[in-house]
């Protein structure tokens, strides 16, 4: 009798990449509405760092801790990194009966290049097991494939993309197979020369005879290229781009004055009543709106959209901001801003004036909307905000206008 080859060679698990809380800043999976991911605010560096050439180990180890990780999808931590640590089977059957198979624990993650149009996908057999006609040195072959205007090269520089080992030199001998996912430029559009592209595992199981299973084909990850030059010193870039990139400030993050610590609660506060009591807010306090930006997990919620620096809608956001905080005419009433404190304060706005949804923001009439917060916070917390949320547009590589929304968490 033949043997028929049949497969469950369910390398669903490895998919695509982006990764964790480490020091990145903060982004939550897109593609479900579940455990959204996070991590602390953005640290405050200039630079980022390039793709490795092998994942780090303590990235892996929590990795391999996390039990969204242990899925099909894998989990997605930011713009940046994925990872995935879960069992993958391949079985073969003889007549409806299964006559041999493996169990593969394996390890995978994807790390999007900062500084060039590049993810790099790396995968790590990390245990096996086999039962009948499957053993040791059955063989088993790992390849990436990339769609819509992308090409994939191993770690020797070759298009033939094919990892093929015995199983036993997967786990003892190789340690981490890579590919590289290049976008090409030329196919980019707009003056961003923006691209999207998915790549996606396929792979197939050979027994000690020779058969080998269907190849199974692994979840879709999708990842967006682009050549903006507005990101300093880094004119170009990869993203995971099955993420919804949020920046998070913290109620707890209070300023230690004995200590010489500056924290952002003030800012905190500020963002958290303009989301959930917009009313609530200056100026027109009592008045109806609509303030767009909170981070909920559904990536379907009104977002916020980055503007250039010093630019034309960033300096319309200043303009009302600033005639708000100096009671020019209509806010001058009694529900507007109250005067300013004795104390060392800035009149923090929210929605950022970086982004389209700010202070200066108008309806189809032409008349500002009114759907932003004026507030007086601390001018040391209101600057150091600042700085975290230009290191979130960085690190997170918030592109300018409708080409990325993103949102903002308040936690205690």
């Amino acid at each position: 009798m033949s043997l028929a080859r049949r497969a469950r060679l369910l390398l669903v698990a490895l998919s695509t990449a982006a990764l964790l809380p480490l020091t990145l800043p903060n982004s939550a999976s897109a593609a479900t509405p579940g455990p959204v991911t996070s991590s602390p605010a953005p640290a405050e560096q200039d630079h980022v760092l390039a793709v490795p050439d092998e994942p780090d180990e303590d990235f892996v180890e929590e990795c391999e801790k996390d039990e969204e990780a242990n899925s099909e999808q894998g989990r997605v931590w930011n713009r940046r990194l994925w990872c995935q640590h879960t069992t993958s089977t391949g079985e073969f059957y003889l007549d409806g009966r299964p006559v041999g198979g493996a169990e593969i624990t394996f390890t995978a993650v994807a790390h999007a290049d900062p500084q060039e149009r590049r993810v790099r996908v790396f995968f790590r057999v990390d245990d096996f097991e086999t039962y009948g006609i499957v053993n040791s040195f059955s063989d088993m072959r790992i390849r990436v494939g990339c769609q819509a205007g992308c090409t994939v090269t191993n770690r020797d520089d070759e298009e033939d993309t094919w990892e093929n080992h015995w199983l036993l030199t997967w786990r003892d001998l190789m340690g981490w197979a890579s590919w590289d996912i290049e976008s090409d430029p030329a196919l980019g559009v707009g003056t961003d020369k923006l691209s999207r592209h998915f790549w996606q595992f396929t792979g197939q199981l050979s027994s000690a005879y020779g058969n080998t299973t269907v190849p199974g084909v692994g979840r879709q990850h999708w990842i967006r290229c682009d050549s903006a030059t507005y990101f300093r010193g880094a004119p170009r870039a990869c993203i995971n781009d099955d993420v919804v990139p949020f920046l998070t400030y913290s109620k707890s993050d209070v300023s230690r004055p004995a200590d010489g610590y500056v924290g952002t609660a003030g800012v905190a506060r500020h963002i958290e009543a303009a989301q959930n009591t917009p009313s609530q807010t200056y100026p027109n306090y009592g008045s109806p709106k609509t303030i767009p930006g909170k981070f909920t997990g559904v990536w379907t919620d009104p977002g916020l959209h980055r503007v250039p620096y010093k630019g034309s809608v960033w300096s319309a956001n200043q303009l009302e901001k600033n005639r708000v905080r100096d009671h020019v005419a209509p806010y001058n009433g009694p529900d507007d801003l109250p005067p300013k404190p004795d104390a060392p304060v800035d009149a923090d706005e929210y929605p950022f004036a970086t982004t389209q949804e700010g202070a200066g923001q108008r309806d189809g009439t032409g008349a500002i909307t009114g759907n932003f917060s004026v507030q007086w916070v601390d001018s040391q917390e209101n600057r150091k905000a600042g700085r975290q949320l230009r290191d979130f547009y960085r690190t997170e590589r918030i592109l300018y206008g409708n080409q990325d929304e993103f949102y903002v968490r308040i936690v205690p």
